[in-house]
């Protein structure tokens, strides 16, 4: 769920930790080892009678180009959301997540469709802004961003 500022919750956000229990971490790295992939022509293939309660999607170069979507990417996102999937954008983008709905939504997608996004820009920032250990208040408060602008923003 979108917080009042349209981001991801920060709960949502969190890795686990792989200190804990090391016996559990083990069993967990065996069966993820042990998974074998299914290879689908596409979302049609995992949708009906899906046994998927959320779906991870990376945005620039799986849902669009940069400057447009994908042929039937706005369809296969409406219809993950119609079986009841949380939808979920992930990405190494500079921008924040409510920049990236935002830009998705002026491409065609249904921003309401999304129940949130991480991006590299979003963690940058709560990061820089929280300076939750030493290391990140080390870093000062002063910073320069650079993109690659002949390409323009993704």
């Amino acid at each position: 769920m979108l917080s009042a500022n349209g981001l991801l919750p920060t709960t949502h956000c969190k890795v686990p930790s792989l200190r804990g229990n090391l016996v559990s971490n083990q069993r967990m790295q065996a069966k993820a080892a042990s998974a074998t992939p299914r290879l689908v022509e596409g979302l049609g293939e995992l949708l009906p009678g899906t046994r998927y309660r959320a779906l991870l999607l990376d945005q620039y170069g799986v849902l669009h180009d940069g400057k447009k979507p994908y042929a039937g990417a706005v369809a296969a996102v409406a219809a993950a959301y119609a079986q009841g999937l949380q939808l979920y954008i992930i990405s190494n983008s500079s921008r924040r997540a409510a920049g990236t709905i935002s830009k998705l939504a002026k491409m065609g997608f249904n921003s309401s469709h999304f129940t949130g996004a991480v991006t590299s820009g979003e963690l940058a920032h709560r990061e820089l802004s929280t300076r939750p250990d030493q290391w990140w208040e080390g870093l000062g408060h002063r910073c320069i961003h650079t993109t690659w602008s002949s390409r323009g923003s993704i």
